[in-house]
């Protein structure tokens, strides 16, 4: 969807992970993936942290 729409903000308004407390290290990493991504394509992200967004 990046690749299409070449958006300079992604806002994800809470729970960016399903389960609840601390991410487990695969999520960690899928979501350092996408941090990583998104930063070296210059996209600005905004997180509201929902109720499943404890731990990050």
């Amino acid at each position: 969807m990046v690749d299409r729409v070449d958006p300079e903000e992604l806002v994800i308004l809470g729970d960016l992970k399903h389960g609840v407390g601390p991410p487990s290290r695969s999520t960690q990493l899928v979501m350092e993936g996408l941090l990583s991504d998104l930063a070296r394509r210059g996209v600005a992200l905004t997180l509201v942290k929902g109720n499943h967004d404890g731990g990050i």
